[in-house]
């Protein structure tokens, strides 16, 4: 009953542990570039009179780059948050499915007892018509015997 749900959600926790995955890895590919915008930048702030501009870009990248990191940091965070979220879902789902098979457990248990229940009132009922008729028999043996 719940197994849709479950491989529903199992395939949306891969898909998130997925998108974390790359998320961290447009993490490493941003700090690398950040760090190589970085050396760009000190290497030409050693040759300044020739090269402000170029200092200006690369600090202008080097910029980017640290927003893209952030960025991309809070991507990474935001999928951790959505994959953890998932897995307690199917926590809750597998507890759920437990708690159903007690429920179950129970039912078969209480359907057997109402069945043996059935069964020994239907003997009950037996043994008492039994009786009944014995009793008619010889209300009317001794109805008889008085009569004669």
């Amino acid at each position: 009953l719940l197994g849709p749900v479950r491989e529903r959600l199992q395939a949306e926790c891969f898909a998130r542990k997925a998108a974390g995955t790359a998320a961290k890895r447009d993490v490493d590919v941003a700090r690398a570039r950040k760090e190589e915008l970085r050396a760009d930048l000190v290497a030409r702030q050693t040759d300044r009179a020739a090269a402000e501009r170029a200092a200006f870009h690369a600090e202008s990248c080097a910029q980017a780059a640290s927003e893209a990191l952030t960025r991309a940091e809070l991507q990474s965070a935001v999928a951790a948050a959505a994959v953890m979220h998932k897995e307690a879902e199917l926590a809750q789902l597998d507890e759920c499915a437990h708690v159903m098979a007690e429920h179950v457990n129970k039912l078969e248990q209480f359907k057997n007892q109402a069945f043996e229940a059935k069964q020994s009132l239907a003997q009950l009922q037996r043994e008492l018509d039994h009786a009944r008729q014995k009793t008619s028999a010889a209300a009317a043996e001794t109805e008889m015997h008085r009569k004669n």
